[in-house]
């Protein structure tokens, strides 16, 4: 159900535009102002906001949902491709 709602509200593309973004916007952050920097590092060490590790899993969640419907489209065919062929 969940993955249905993902794909309807295009919610994958977002989250994927989202991760994009802050990939670059770090990739850049040597560029931005001080403040910028001190919010994202404690001690030297980059900090994550804690919204990453929920999209990569949802992401990746969707994907296992995909492939496992794919999978089990397949064996549905090949069930009614031998059905018909014995009859």
């Amino acid at each position: 159900m969940c993955a249905f709602v993902l794909e309807q509200q295009n919610g994958i593309r977002m989250a994927c535009q989202l991760l994009e973004e802050y990939s670059l916007a770090m990739q850049n952050r040597e560029n931005k102002k001080a403040s910028f920097y001190e919010y994202t590092h404690f001690d030297g060490v980059l900090k994550q906001p804690g919204w990453i590790a929920p999209l990569l899993l949802m992401i990746d969640l969707y994907e296992k949902a995909c492939v496992a419907s794919t999978r089990r489209w397949v064996l549905y065919e090949v069930k009614l491709c031998n059905c018909y062929a014995y009859t």
